[in-house]
């Protein structure tokens, strides 16, 4: 019988049809499908098969391990084995199948063409892993492209659709963690920029990477807010080079915030135009803009200076100015120039409050003392002050304060001028009440009161009588 089956097949050779079929079972095995035929008769027997791949149709050398089956039913003519060489059978490389039938190795070999070779399909490989690559048989991602000038495109040719790219994740952790990614790498694999979608204290962010910044340069936050530097957004924009340490209770409705050691915003033009930079503040009710105030620089062409505007033009540049910073001074509505500052020595003593002096030169009148336990604690000052001068002259009146034992009086802005162009004995009255505010003061005790001084010699005496002052800190 086995001498019958031999001859049987020494003397059909294997005529080995085009009907070879593939699935895909695995990562590298496919179906193969072939027919065994008699003396032009379909043949109905059960042979042992071997399978080996070789790198040329005759000679060569073996590619990985055969396959071998104790048993292969031939039904009618026909029979089906499940092939899997492993990954060498996914090479691009040119592959010939030698079969052995019964211990009989068929001759030719046969090449293996497009059916079991649809794994690596015009340089598209699948590895055992299942990674792919296109340009490359070394992918080192789930999927890579390796060429000179590497690209995908997505297009769609729906005019109802829109072309997208979808990163699905889920949250690795409750607390947090990262959805999806972009990474942009160098030759090295080094991350040079990456975007990333991740989960922090409750919130979703997306997130621009560096080297520099790992965990974010940009950072846009699903409530709108956007922060450029290593911490959360504490405004709408948040810009920080160096996080110093400020939170949102610290903010009040802050749009833009800028963080560092030393935070500069830098404001730049050419000098093209007649206004170059500006700084605008303006108001608006019932969509119709009140006023404006703008802090506008001229260019060189229209003569450099920095204007205070105010009005409601709505180019702030044609408001009036309110003062002008010029090189060397400043410049007044009136016209007039000031290029050297004024200023005022304290030549008197506290007067204690209720208390009246006559005097020539300034005073401070009114005398409190208050203690600045913490650094940056304000003073708020209020009072009454009265008097009569005499002669022609203009009086000063302000609130003063300066350190205890220190003679060196400031000045928290000029409540009032009170002016006299009599030159004989008639007197002009006064009077002067509060409030005001001494901000951001250093630790120490302070003397505040009310600060009288006269704007010129002509005034000479002038009679001050009564003053009473109260001061308590604030934070």
């Amino acid at each position: 019988m086995q001498h019958t089956i031999r001859g049987y097949l020494v003397l059909a050779l294997f005529l080995m049809l085009g009907t070879r079929t593939f699935a895909q079972l695995a990562p590298s095995a496919f179906t193969y499908q072939g027919a065994l035929r008699q003396n032009g008769e379909n043949a109905n027997v059960s042979v042992p098969m071997s399978f080996r791949l070789y790198d040329a149709p005759s000679g060569g050398s073996q590619i990985g391990s055969g396959v071998s089956f104790g048993s292969v039913d031939v039904v009618d003519g026909l029979f089906s084995v499940r092939l899997d060489f492993g990954a060498v059978a996914t090479s691009t490389n040119a592959m010939w199948l030698e079969i052995e039938v019964d211990g009989f190795v068929m001759l030719p070999r046969e090449a293996i063409t497009a059916s079991p070779y649809a794994l690596q399909t015009r340089g598209i490989h699948v590895d055992a892993g299942g990674d792919v690559g296109i340009g490359t048989t070394t992918p080192d991602a789930d999927f890579e492209v390796r060429e000179e000038d590497a690209s995908i495109r997505v297009r769609s040719t729906n005019g109802n659709s829109t072309a997208r790219v979808e990163l699905m994740g889920e949250l690795p952790s409750p607390v947090g963690g990262i959805y999806s990614s972009v990474d942009f790498l160098d030759a090295s694999g080094a991350l040079r920029f990456g975007i990333q979608h991740d989960n922090a204290f409750f919130s979703e962010y997306l997130t621009v990477l560096t080297p520099d910044f790992p965990s974010g340069l940009i950072r846009v936050q699903d409530t709108g807010l956007i922060a450029i530097g290593d911490v959360p957004s504490i405004a709408s924009v948040h810009l920080t080079d160096r996080d110093i340490g400020i939170y949102n209770d610290g903010m009040l409705n802050e749009t833009l915030a800028l963080e560092d050691n030393d935070a500069v915003l830098g404001i730049y033009s050419s000098n093209t135009g007649s206004f170059g930079s500006a700084l605008v503040f303006g108001e608006s009710v019932g969509n119709a803009l009140i006023d404006k105030w703008g802090m506008v620089r001229t260019t060189s062409n229209a003569a450099p200076e920095l204007r205070v505007t105010y009005g409601s033009n709505s180019n702030y540049a044609q408001n009036a100015a309110s003062v002008t910073f010029i090189p060397g001074g400043l410049k007044f509505a009136d016209g007039s120039v000031q290029t050297t500052a004024s200023s005022i020595v304290d030549i008197g003593d506290f007067v204690p409050s209720g208390g009246s002096v006559r005097l020539n030169g300034s005073v401070l009148v009114g005398k409190r003392e208050v203690v600045i336990s913490e650094q940056g604690q304000s003073i708020f000052v209020v009072g009454t002050a009265n008097g009569i001068l005499d002669g022609e002259g203009t009086l000063q009146v302000t609130i003063g304060y300066r350190p205890v034992g220190s003679g060196s009086v400031s000045l928290a802005g000029v409540f009032q001028t009170v002016s006299s162009n009599d030159q004989g004995s008639t007197l002009e009255q006064w009077n002067w009440c509060g409030p005001a505010i001494i901000e951001g003061q250093s630790p120490g005790t302070y003397e505040v009161g009310v600060y009288v001084s006269p704007l010129n010699s002509a005034l000479d005496p002038h009679l001050l009588f009564g003053a009473n002052v109260s001061a308590f800190v604030f934070r």
